[in-house]
Formats: structure tokens, C-alpha cells, sequence
């Protein structure tokens, strides 16, 4: 599920409300700023699964975190929307390791993800595109009601006795 994000985080974000270097919003994103518990995990890790708490659940409130920018936390709350309470707490739980640290390391890049996916504006597109896609659209239109009147003229064709 690793995508190419390098664009969104080489460039600057931007929208009608204000700016933000995406760079520095995601170098923000530290363990200090989670709620870290540690439990029981069904992972990988043998009988030592059962004495163990390596399983990592970040908890943080985006509603209350002013270190988020107001446009990012309207997008975060709408694309994340099945793992955020009604409190506007996300909830990441991690247990894809044997190891706490590496756990909470995954739950951390798990939220870096969901941000830059909510900070990403996509560019407009330019005057060729759209006048590319009417072209296109007008085409696709015109051929579609061609072939209606093929098939309706192919029908009655058949039904004149």
C-alpha cells in the first residue's frame, strides 16, 4: 500500500485558507504527540504472545491538535471517518512486529500517511485539459446517440413485415 508521496512532500500545500510546508507538518508528527499504549497482540511471536503487550494503539485527538492545520483536520476527520471516535479521537492500532518500538514506529507512519493524504491539493488543471476533456466528452456524447440510432433503425428494420 506504499504509494509515491515524494511530490506531495516537495512541494508546498497550499489552499484558500492559508499555507503549510507539508515537510515540517510531518516532521511534527512525534510520539510525544500520541496517547501510547501497549497490549496484548495476536501477532507473530509464538507462546511469548501471550505475556507480552507489543501491540502499539495510538490514540490523538485531532479536534483538540492546533499543530494540525484547520483545512488538514476537516479533511483527516472525512477520509478517516471509521477509525475516528465521536470524541474526534483517531485510534491506530499496530501489532505487524514483535517489537513495541517497532510497532509504535508503523502506528506513527500509519498517521503520517493519513495526513499527507489529506494535505494534498491536487494542481488545477489547465485550459488545454478541459477544453481536452469537453472535446472528449462531446465525442464520446455524439457516438453514443449515433449508435441509438443505428440499434433504433435496426429494430424497425426487423419489425416491418
Amino acid at each position: 500500500m506504499t504509494l509515491n508521496l515524494t511530490r506531495w512532500v516537495t512541494r508546498r500545500c497550499s489552499t484558500n485558507r492559508s499555507h503549510f510546508d507539508l515537510k515540517v507538518l510531518l516532521s511534527n508528527i512525534t510520539k510525544d504527540k500520541f496517547q501510547l499504549q501497549f497490549v496484548k497482540s495476536g501477532g507473530p511471536g509464538g507462546q511469548n504472545v501471550n505475556k507480552v503487550n507489543t501491540k502499539a494503539v495510538l490514540r490523538l485527538s485531532v479536534t483538540s491538535a492546533s499543530w494540525i492545520p484547520q483545512e488538514v483536520k476537516e479533511k483527516l476527520l472525512i477520509n478517516e471517518k471509521n477509525i475516528i471516535t465521536k470524541e474526534g479521537d483517531v485510534v491506530i492500532a499496530s501489532e505487524k512486529y514483535k517489537s513495541q518500538y517497532q510497532n509504535a514506529e508503523d502506528a506513527i507512519e500509519k498517521f503520517r500517511e493519513m495526513v499527507r493524504k489529506a494535505a494534498f491539493v491536487p494542481a488545477e488543471p489547465s485550459e488545454e485539459k478541459l477544453k481536452l476533456r469537453q472535446e472528449r466528452k462531446e465525442k464520446a456524447n455524439e457516438k453514443r446517440l449515433e449508435k441509438k440510432r443505428r440499434d433504433s433503425r435496426n429494430r424497425n428494420e426487423k419489425n416491418i413485415y
